[in-house]
């Protein structure tokens, strides 16, 4: 089952929120048309529903959308073992609302459903919608907010990964459920991944190897600095929380040549506060013997170590326009353990 928080006024036309919902769930243009059907059908039925159809994984699905009083699921699979005889395709219950009740019985009875903004059901297309969802290019997105960035290389760097729940990444990451629920959304609509619910717990779950999801989502990934200051290092006694960053970290990280200026990150959040107990005087570049970086989400994060991670590294310096910056990001990737 497929699950995906849409964000649509209640006014519109509930075929168009469903065609809506389809297509940002399957990433893929789905397109409802309305079908009059009598043959066959007893005219109950006719009345019940309003009947639309779709092509999905290259399968003829037809909705049965009604807006009327929920039924039991009973009457549900009833109504759809009966036009299931008498139509050749998939047929889904697409009404505006569900109960849990009701759909916990409907997969136990395996009769398909839709929700729209909520639940996708559709047993019978299970093997084919894995082969499109495999062969389809990924949902384009200008870029990832900052905390799918770091849930996504929190995944890519760590060798297991238990926690999966938008709770338990966030106690570990840093961020709120709530925060970490969106980024579950974000990585969803970009096809990184799905989520499910267990019991009462949203999970995600990727759908593709590592490096596979980092190629995937390259185009909407972004450096992680926010502004760079310049300073005179000599002139403080450096906080801890920073971590080594920039041309600095890279030269660790690689045979690249040390830069003359060292490079130290801290979240934008963290600097505030380091900024209230020291006060730092900025110079020309020129002047300065160290450039602090200032952050969109905490380096220490993602490290264990005095070096910024190398997936935040990269993509900072990937299409650096000194030739020697960039082929030296290209080798952190070899240093990462996929």
């Amino acid at each position: 089952m497929l699950e995906y928080a849409l964000d649509e006024t209640l006014d519109a036309a509930p075929a168009d929120r469903l065609a809506r919902y389809l297509t940002i769930v399957l990433r893929d243009r789905i397109r409802l048309r309305p079908t009059e059907l009598s043959k066959g059908l007893p005219v109950f039925l006719t009345r019940a529903y309003k009947f639309h159809e779709a092509k999905i994984a290259g399968r003829r699905c037809l909705f049965l959308l009604t807006d009327a009083r929920e039924k039991t699921a009973g009457d549900i699979a009833k109504h759809v073992r009966r036009i299931e005889e008498a139509i050749d395709a998939i047929i889904i219950y697409a009404p505006v609302a569900l109960s849990a009740r009701n759909r916990a019985r409907l997969i136990e009875l395996g009769v398909a459903f839709a929700v729209p903004g909520n639940q996708l059901f559709i047993p019978e297309l299970a093997m084919d919608l894995r082969e499109h969802f495999r062969t389809m290019k990924p949902v384009e997105m200008k870029h990832l907010p900052p905390a799918a960035q770091v849930l996504l290389f929190h995944y890519l760097l760590e060798s297991q990964v238990i926690e999966s729940t938008p709770g338990k990444l966030g106690a570990r990451l840093g961020y709120s459920a709530m925060t970490m629920g969106r980024a579950f959304d974000a990585l969803v609509a970009a096809g990184a991944g799905q989520t499910r619910k267990i019991g009462r717990e949203r999970h995600i779950h990727w759908k593709a190897e590592k490096r596979e999801l980092l190629e995937m989502l390259m185009p909407a990934l972004q450096s992680p600095v926010r502004k760079t200051r310049h300073i005179l290092k000599y002139h403080y006694n450096m906080p801890p929380k920073f971590h080594i960053a920039g041309e600095r970290a890279l030269a660790e990280y690689t045979n690249l040549s040390a830069p003359r200026i060292e490079s130290l990150a801290v979240s934008a959040a963290g600097w505030k506060r380091i900024e209230r107990t020291y006060d730092f005087k900025q110079v020309d570049k020129v002047e300065a013997d160290v450039a602090i970086e200032t952050w969109t989400y905490d380096p220490a994060i993602l490290t264990e170590t005095h070096l910024v991670d190398p997936l935040s590294l990269y993509v900072q310096f990937k299409d650096h326009n000194d030739e020697r910056v960039a082929q030296a990001a290209e080798r952190l990737l070899e240093k990462i353990r996929w």
